[in-house]
């Protein structure tokens, strides 16, 4: 289940997808975070990156990618708690 596209801003449409690659191991838990570029709403490049946490407060943002046109991006995350949840 994706979420409906997001405007971020008057910049890039964005959608976020289920997160995939989760697993857990001896160093923590592990996730692939998953998003696509739906309109670069006349941007010729832009940047995309997720923000996730545990509350609506978020808390942790992973590294900016630049993107030049739509299609998929993702970003992996490690150290996230399932018990925190």
């Amino acid at each position: 289940m994706s979420n409906p596209d997001l405007d971020v801003g008057m910049g890039l449409r964005v959608a976020t997808a289920l997160a995939t690659n989760v697993y857990m191991d001896g160093a923590g838990t592990h996730a692939t975070l998953n998003g696509s570029v739906t309109n670069m709403n006349g941007f010729a490049s832009g940047q995309t990156w997720f923000e996730w946490g545990y509350d609506t407060s978020y808390g942790t943002v992973t590294a900016a990618q630049a993107v030049s046109g739509t299609g998929a991006f993702s970003a992996a995350i490690t150290g996230y708690d399932p018990s925190k949840t």
